[in-house]
């Protein structure tokens, strides 16, 4: 085998490693911590990602403010709750657990069948303190999340914001350049 084969199979190699890495990369949850703000109305989704005061608070920055996805609201006992379904994607997609008489929750969902991602968490006391999460990298999350609010106070909401993620004719045209690389890749072993 040549220098070149020998560097083109390992080249190969460490793309597939690297993708099949990304494609099972680990949901970071990032404890934003609790913050004094709002109290916050539900956000429209019939207006841009700007008009929702909540998701510029979360993201800091009109330019970066996600979609409002939807919100999960606990019954006044804490015992469980409720999706409102008035956001861009169904409570279907969602799974929360009430843990701890309202205290804590155990979330996890699946949007792949949307085209949506989930970027951060907003858990409301039912006052104008907020406990934010952030989350990175996730399309997908099918494992459970302990998330909690102040360990005082029960959780009267957690409302779920998210991004748009490309739709599958991007992906196509990904799979057009990746067939194309191996082509080209068999062209020069030759």
């Amino acid at each position: 085998m040549s220098a070149q084969k020998a560097k083109c199979c390992a080249a190969i190699f460490l793309f597939s490693f690297a993708l099949r890495a990304s494609a099972h990369a680990a949901v970071i949850l990032i404890d934003k911590g609790i913050f004094l703000a709002g109290p916050f109305g539900v956000p429209d989704i019939h207006q841009p990602p700007s008009a929702s005061a909540e998701a510029v608070f979360l993201s800091g920055s009109i330019a970066t403010a996600p979609h409002y996805l939807n919100e999960f609201v606990l019954n006044s006992d804490a015992s469980a709750g409720q999706f409102s379904n008035n956001g861009w994607v169904t409570g279907g997609a969602f799974n929360v657990s009430v843990i701890q008489n309202g205290a804590s929750s155990s979330l996890s969902w699946d949007l792949s069948n949307t085209h949506f991602t989930v970027g951060y968490l907003s858990i409301n006391f039912d006052n104008s303190f907020y406990h934010v999460y952030q989350i990175d990298d996730a399309v997908t999350l099918t494992t459970q999340v302990k998330v909690t609010g102040n360990l005082r106070d029960q959780i009267s909401h957690i409302r779920f914001f998210g991004h748009r993620v490309p739709e599958s004719g991007t992906s196509g045209v990904f799979l057009v350049v990746a067939l194309a690389a191996i082509g080209l890749t068999r062209r020069l072993l030759t």
